[in-house]
């Protein structure tokens, strides 16, 4: 375990969202239901890091779900379910609903801790530009 000083300087890095919401969108259960859960918990989960001293935290938000591998073998969408790039619309709505919530969520938490330095990433438009516009990155169609 860490010195208790070192703690307060430590940099807390959460990736959240894709695991959950696609274990939950297979089993067919409704975003409502999960997503605000989920985000609680998380908001949980920083508040007590804080409490312990945390003040550095560093979010990334999910990623467009549509696009991975795994979500396209699961449940093959159809050619009108599929976006430009080839991405499940319908996973991608959910990921960024989801993402608009944990925005929220990050935006109460700066308010509620307030020596916190809170940093939220987009990993989707970052990761969803690199796969919709692949050729312009060396990627042969």
């Amino acid at each position: 375990m860490p010195r208790k000083e070192y703690f307060s300087r430590a940099l807390y890095t959460f990736d959240i969202g894709q695991n959950d919401i696609t274990a939950f969108a297979f089993a067919n259960i409704s975003s409502n239901d999960y997503i605000p859960n989920a985000l609680n918990e998380f908001s949980s989960v920083i508040k007590r890091i804080y409490e312990e001293g945390g003040r550095s935290f560093w979010i990334h938000n999910t990623g467009p779900l549509g696009c991975l591998a795994y979500v396209l073998l699961q449940k093959p969408p159809t050619e009108q379910q599929l976006d430009s790039a080839g991405c499940a619309i319908l996973y991608n709505e959910l990921a960024r609903q989801f993402n608009r919530m944990l925005d929220e969520t990050v935006i109460q938490l700066r308010k509620d801790l307030p020596l916190a330095a809170i940093t939220l990433v987009d990993i989707y438009s970052a990761k969803y530009k690199l796969i919709s516009e692949g050729t312009n990155y060396g990627e042969t169609p």
